[in-house]
């Protein structure tokens, strides 16, 4: 089974997007980070299953907003530090084969996402780099997804993190980095990105915003 699952916190003014907010409002800016996970799951919907992992704080909002989506409350306020338990809870409870994780501000389509689902056929780890020196994606298979979680056995922190992901990705014997993009933060990455129309509500907002 192939899952994508997307870190994301609830979309609220003064909370989402806070960088961009300093360059369009931070209502507008919630807006903005609402209408990009919705087309998001949109997109995605027809290639896999989709859990939303999002921090304790939102759980509710989620749900109330969003009924008959998945969403999974992981562990850590902290996106990274989060990211080991939400996927070790995919491989266990969702019975899936192939993790996606991805942020909820890049833009891609479907016949991209099967692409990427597709690697894990032949790699065990799936790395896409952002141009800040980031990562909007990461990949694993059944078997490094598992041993990815594994630093959560030792107290969960920033170096622990960093010294699992150097440990597995050193270990794993195919190692695949796919095409690096922008992950939105400021309005000068807004209008670097030509929204396609599967995008359609972040679009449409953009372009009545005077945006794009």
């Amino acid at each position: 089974m192939r899952h994508l699952l997307v870190l994301n916190k609830f979309p609220r003014e003064g909370k989402s997007k806070t960088r961009l907010g300093k360059d369009i409002g931070y209502k507008a800016s919630a807006q903005f980070a609402k209408y990009m996970l919705e087309d998001i799951v949109a997109v995605a919907s027809n290639v896999c299953s989709i859990t939303i992992a999002c921090p304790k704080g939102d759980i509710d909002d989620f749900n109330r907003a969003y009924p008959y989506w998945n969403f999974y409350q992981r562990t850590q306020y902290s996106l990274i530090l989060g990211l080991p338990d939400s996927v070790r809870y995919i491989y266990n409870k969702k019975g899936a084969k192939k993790v996606i994780a991805i942020t909820g501000d890049i833009i891609f389509n479907e016949r991209e996402l099967d692409s990427w689902f597709n690697h894990l056929d032949r790699f065990n780890i799936l790395a896409g780099p952002t141009f800040d020196l980031r990562f909007y994606l990461g990949g694993l298979d059944e078997k490094y997804g598992s041993k990815f979680a594994s630093y959560l056995d030792k107290h969960p922190s920033f170096a622990n993190f960093i010294t699992s992901c150097i440990g597995i990705m050193t270990k794993a014997p195919k190692l695949k980095i796919v095409k690096r993009k922008i992950d939105i933060d400021t309005l000068d990455d807004l209008k670097s990105i030509s929204f396609p129309n599967n995008y359609r509500k972040t679009k449409g907002f953009l372009c009545q915003q005077g945006y794009i």
